[in-house]
Order: structure tokens, then C-alpha cells, then sequence
């Protein structure tokens, strides 16, 4: 599956966005962009990532079972930490995060928007993981607004 996050504003507080699902559309919440002139994917756990195409690899651990990284080594967005790639940002995820608070370079998702928020994120995360079936292959292209 093929999915696009276009965002719709960016601030110095927050970037914000709708992802379209096969039958929904779920907004999206994430840091500000931060410039990191080591790091070409942003600053990590600090900064939304850059816009592109990622390809969605899955991610199993306890705090974020069954969820997808995004990973395009283009970019500077890796899975996990490689020594050949030290400047790469790690585990840039999609999950359940209604503030600005709980994410560290995330994407959190939620079923409607508040200022530098979303909501109902639980609900908006089981929806995206009923339409996104956790199996390779899916790709994520983020959009930066027009």
C-alpha cells in the first residue's frame, strides 16, 4: 500500500498533517522541522522527518509493538542505529501520540486536530493498523505544504 501524509502547516511549535487511509483520513501530529547540519534527516528525537518517500519496515518492541519505521537512508532516516550510517536519525515511527510531548521525532495520529495536537489517537492508531496490514512492502510519501 501506498500512502501519502500531506502536511498541512508547520510552525515552530508543531507540524501538522492528514494521512489518507483507503477509506478515512486521519490527521497527524508532529515535531517542528529542526536543522541539524550533521544530520541531513533533521534533528534526531527532536525534529518532524524531511518530506519524501519512506519506505514503511516493521518495527516489533514492547513500547511500540507491531507499528512500522519509517526508513529511507537517502534521507538520513534509518530502522536501527548502522555504523555505516552515523548520521542517520533511528526509529522515526508511526504511533499513538495526541501531543507534541510524546513524540521524539514520531508521527502520531489522531481522528481529529487541536492546537499543536490530535485526538482520539488510540482510536486513529487502531484504524491505521486495521488499513495498513503489518506486513513489508508499504511505502509512505510525506508531502510538505503546498
Amino acid at each position: 500500500m501506498d500512502l501519502i501524509l500531506q502536511r498541512t502547516s508547520q510552525s515552530i511549535d508543531c507540524t501538522m498533517g492528514t494521512l489518507a487511509l483507503p477509506n478515512s483520513l486521519l490527521y497527524t501530529l508532529e515535531l517542528p522541522w529542526l536543522f541539524e547540519p550533521d544530520f541531513p534527516g533533521g534533528a534526531p528525537s527532536r525534529s518532524c522527518v524531511p518530506p519524501g518517500v519512506f519506505q514503511l519496515v516493521l518495527h516489533d518492541t514492547p513500547k511500540h509493538p507491531q507499528s512500522f519505521a519509517l526508513v529511507n537512508a537517502d534521507l538520513g532516516v534509518i530502522h536501527e542505529p548502522d555504523p555505516a550510517f552515523p548520521n542517520a536519525r533511528v526509529a522515526c515511527l508511526i504511533h499513538i501520540a495526541n501531543f507534541i510531548r510524546d513524540l521524539l521525532g514520531c508521527i502520531g495520529v489522531g481522528t481529529s486536530t487541536g492546537h499543536c495536537s490530535v485526538l482520539n489517537s488510540r482510536i486513529a492508531y487502531d484504524e491505521f493498523k486495521a488499513a495498513v496490514p503489518w506486513i513489508a512492502g508499504h511505502t509512505l510519501t510525506i508531502l510538505n505544504p503546498p
